[in-house]
């Protein structure tokens, strides 16, 4: 697995000589929310887009939408900015301690990450 722009998402396998790397859509299958605050995130995306796969979630984009949905009162000048990455931005703040709600957003975002990588 790979989170950038999108999640990447590969089936490595041994084909009897050597181990062999197959790209899948894995991140295309269906967000499976795991508590109450994942489902709170899956219903509020549900209003943006019909179906809500992983991928909405498990990548850049989805820092910032974690981040506007769990906490809504909380904004950023730069979700805004143009050539400005929110997710590099939310994770910063969220090492430099500095935001509470970027600590928590990395936080929802990274269990969901490993879920998704124990699937």
């Amino acid at each position: 697995m790979a989170a950038g722009t999108g999640l990447g998402e590969a089936i490595l396998f041994w084909n009897g000589e050597r181990y062999q790397v197959s790209p899948s859509e894995g991140c295309l299958t269906d967000f499976a929310p795991r508590n109450d605050r994942e489902f709170l995130l899956l219903q509020s995306l549900r209003h943006r887009m019909p179906r809500v796969c992983t991928e909405e979630v498990i990548s850049g984009r989805g820092f910032q939408a974690i981040h506007q949905i769990i906490f809504p009162g909380v904004q950023h000048s730069f979700f805004d900015e143009p050539g400005v990455d929110p997710a590099a931005k939310i994770t910063q703040q969220a090492f430099a301690e500095s935001c509470a709600a970027c600590l928590e957003t990395l936080q929802i975002w990274t269990e969901a990450y490993g879920a998704e990588a124990g699937n």
